[in-house]
């Protein structure tokens, strides 16, 4: 789960829509249309669920993607189409730009986490089993402690030399080949941006205790109300407990977004705008398509969450 909301310039807001995939159509669209048996069979792995409930799973999982299809995709083009135009029209790149379009993503994560599926899993959750919910505090703790171990095998410098190598990757596949200066920047920032992975970790174990706290009363008729706020909870913990913290960093990272956008040269500026062009005629594809998908069984969403 992200905890340092990034946001370098155009390209990694592209980065944060696209998981950094290139602007190729055959790789966005597989990625994409993958993404929701690739949850399911992570959902899966927290219980051995009975044949009937991983239909449920999947068709709420299901329905969840198709909404995000038809409902967020078009909002994501044109996001794109913003930034297509002000490349095509050469606009001066400003520190309001660049904060409209990060807020621009804050507001699809807003989105999302808004319509997230399990909002609406109280009548699934309240039928588990008592064994169902002992393995989920299992892999509640078998992830933790795979994180811990990949936390524990890289040194901080070790981590920021890796993150800086995936992040200019990440820009390569979008069009963006950084060059030495620009990179130096990067690892400037990367450096000085206070980490927040302990912070993080500490309210991860406590939001997990407490949901299977709550499983345990899932026969309760303040069930379903209790889920929701605790669910909710959890996207707000870098603004409830390090505020600060989370601040200092977004404005970190958008003064070095200004600064590599302001440096981008012809070359940079021409490639990008390819990817945003071929990236944008893939979303509208995925947009048009009209996958068939049974949600017979899917889990009631909430109005706002379906698709007009």
């Amino acid at each position: 789960m992200p905890i340092l909301r990034p946001s370098l310039t155009a390209a990694l807001i592209l980065t944060i829509l696209l998981s950094a995939c290139s602007g190729n159509n055959f790789v966005i669209s597989t990625a994409y249309n993958r993404a929701d048996n690739s949850s399911a069979k992570r959902f899966y792995k927290y219980a051995k669920f009975d044949t009937d409930q991983k239909k449920q799973i999947k068709a709420t999982i299901d329905q969840f993607h198709f909404w995000h299809r038809k409902e967020q995709l078009p909002l994501y083009i044109e996001m794109l189409g913003d930034i297509q135009s002000a490349l095509e029209n050469n606009d001066p790149l400003n520190q309001e730009k660049i904060d409209n379009w990060l807020n621009t993503i804050y507001a699809f994560r807003d989105n999302v986490e808004q319509c997230n599926p399990m909002l609406q899993s109280a009548e699934f959750l309240a039928q588990l089993s008592d064994t169902q919910v002992v393995e989920i505090q299992q892999r509640f703790t078998e992830l933790q402690e795979e994180g811990d171990k990949r936390r524990a095998k890289y040194k901080p410098e070790e981590r920021e030399e890796r993150r800086l190598k995936s992040m200019t990757k990440n820009l390569k596949f979008l069009g963006l080949k950084m060059n030495q200066s620009q990179i130096d920047v990067l690892a400037n920032t990367i450096a000085e941006t206070e980490s927040t992975g302990r912070l993080w970790s500490e309210q991860w174990q406590l939001w997990k205790a407490d949901f299977i706290d709550l499983l345990g009363d899932r026969q309760q008729a303040d069930f379903k109300t209790r889920l929701q706020k605790h669910i909710v909870t959890l996207s707000q913990i870098p603004e409830t407990h390090y505020p600060e913290i989370l601040a200092t960093n977004q404005q970190r990272w958008s003064n070095t977004a200004l600064v590599i956008g302001k440096s981008l040269d012809a070359k940079q500026q021409a490639d990008f705008l390819q990817v945003i062009k071929k990236v944008k005629s893939s979303l509208g594809k995925l947009v048009e398509a009209n996958p068939e998908i049974d949600t017979s069984t899917a889990l009631p969403a909430a109005t706002d969450c379906s698709v007009t």
